[in-house]
């Protein structure tokens, strides 16, 4: 098993429709009973690749289309 990684998320990033989606998947994979960190199901490479998209930033109104911006899937983590 890889080790977990742990990333610091800009508030911002939040509303993003395919960030939005990584939650809905970490809720279906763990339930809202995780304690600490939040637990996403996405190889860390992939978390930061979304993470340094810089068009998150520069994008208010974009509808990013989740099913290609992100990658991640169920039972993949990036941290504990």
């Amino acid at each position: 098993m890889e080790k977990p990684t742990r990333f610091v998320v800009e508030l911002c990033l939040l509303k993003q429709p395919a960030f939005l989606r990584l939650l809905k998947l970490a809720e279906e994979e763990y339930g809202f009973q995780q304690t600490g960190t939040l637990a996403v199901p996405c190889p860390p490479e992939e978390l930061k690749r979304i993470l340094q998209d810089k068009t998150w930033k520069n994008t208010k109104k974009r509808d990013f289309n989740t099913e290609e911006t992100l990658q991640c899937k169920p039972g993949e983590r990036s941290s504990p």
